[in-house]
């Protein structure tokens, strides 16, 4: 299968709501992964004027009982896989429940790493702004002004390519490149190839003009953060991101090694799944910029709540990330730059929730943040077969203090 734009149920899982297919439920206090605390450990300076983030619980209760009727709700025994949701307190504190297990018959934990698709998006438009805060980039210049190996339509800015009003088509809807990728898993493919299968394509709309959701985008960005540094897209991650906020489990999968996934389930039908025992190699270096990156629950709540203090963008650049001047009219949630921003749930207004979602074969995930209580949700199915809708709302309102 291919990598897709997530269902709205995954981009809903909160960055520490983890939901797995196993039968275990419980509740962790150690602190999350150190993040970096001065300005000495981070490649962009942090701003002197922090985004204010609170860190007191909200009033509703989130424990292990009302996560455990959540992810109770969306497990189905016969697809096989896991669902598991991961709530991480401003102080670091985790609360989770779980359901379902891997292949082997291991349930899944909070420490446990995860495919998490196109929560990558986060990542890259993240390095991206710190390019920008650093005066590198300009989200309004022309995207072939600094990504130059790939063919990009000449009037697309970056600020296109970041908030999908580009009208570049996405690679995945290319059916000849997707039976490529299959017909050789051990493949290791380059963005060039990538994007260079979609060149003949005509322009799905004029850019800005509106929204269109698009994984080439991300392609081209992980180009451009390339060309502008001179370096590999996984150092460049891993030097600006990753290892100044701590995130010990997170990796590019495909491009660099790390803790092996938790085990999942792809589908083989739309009725039957099979355990992934085959090389992920192609599917993770064509997704790459755009879809590869594994991480855990504690790690995208570190990152989280590093951006809400200052520590990774400017507060002038993280507000451009959020604030979305181009409205993605007909989408929902809003999409800022690289981010979706959450003001309603199922009808009922919430307190600004921001993340991601995401697929990739086998995994379904969402994060999201509430910068006002400090908590981060997670959840994450392990089976393209299970579908976590029923059971993203409920926890999105508590987490973000709504009720």
């Amino acid at each position: 299968m291919m990598q897709s734009r997530p269902k709205i149920a995954v981009v809903l899982t909160a960055i520490g709501l983890v939901v797995g297919a196993c039968g275990d439920t419980g509740t962790v206090t150690e602190p999350t992964s150190a993040v970096a605390t001065s300005a000495s450990t981070a490649t962009t300076q942090p701003t002197t004027t922090a985004v204010p983030t609170t860190t007191e619980t909200p009033p509703a209760v989130v424990d292990e009982a009302f996560l455990t009727e959540q992810v109770d709700k969306v497990l189905i025994p016969e697809s096989g896989g896991a669902v598991m949701v991961v709530v991480v307190a401003g102080d670091g504190g985790v609360v989770y429940a779980a359901n379902g297990t891997d292949p082997d018959g291991n349930p899944p934990t909070p420490e446990d790493v995860f495919r998490i698709g196109s929560i990558t998006k986060f990542f890259t438009s993240l390095v991206t702004l710190t390019l920008v805060d650093e005066g590198l980039v300009d989200l309004d210049a022309l995207a072939v002004d600094y990504a130059t190996r790939v063919p990009v339509p000449e009037d697309v800015t970056v600020r296109d390519l970041l908030q999908h009003t580009s009208g570049i088509p996405d690679y995945i809807d290319d059916a000849g490149l997707m039976l490529l990728r299959g017909a050789d898993p051990g493949r290791v493919w380059t963005p060039e190839e990538v994007v260079e299968s979609i060149v003949l394509l005509r322009p799905l709309f004029r850019p800005g003009s509106r929204f269109q959701y698009s994984n080439t985008n991300y392609i081209v960005l992980g180009v451009l953060i390339e060309e502008v540094t001179g370096r590999p897209f996984a150092e460049v991650l891993r030097a600006r991101i990753i290892e100044p906020l701590g995130m010990n489990s997170t990796y590019l999968a495909g491009f660099e090694d790390g803790p092996e996934p938790f085990g999942a389930y792809a589908a083989t039908s739309p009725f039957e799944v099979e355990p992934i025992d085959f090389d992920y190699t192609s599917i993770a270096t064509m997704a790459g910029a755009t879809g590869s990156v594994v991480s855990s629950a504690r790690d995208l709540h570190a990152l989280s709540t590093a951006l809400f203090d200052g520590q990774v963008l400017s507060v002038d650049t993280l507000a451009e990330m959020i604030e979305n001047p181009r409205h993605a009219r007909g989408w929902e949630p809003d999409y800022g730059l690289g981010i979706e921003v959450w003001h309603t749930v199922e009808g009922r207004p919430v307190k600004g929730l921001v993340g991601h979602g995401g697929w990739i074969e086998g995994y379904e995930t969402l994060v999201l943040h509430a910068p006002e209580t400090g908590m981060t949700a997670f959840w994450v199915a392990t089976s393209d077969h299970i579908d976590t809708d029923p059971a993203w709302a409920p926890v999105a309102e508590r987490v973000s203090g709504t009720q």
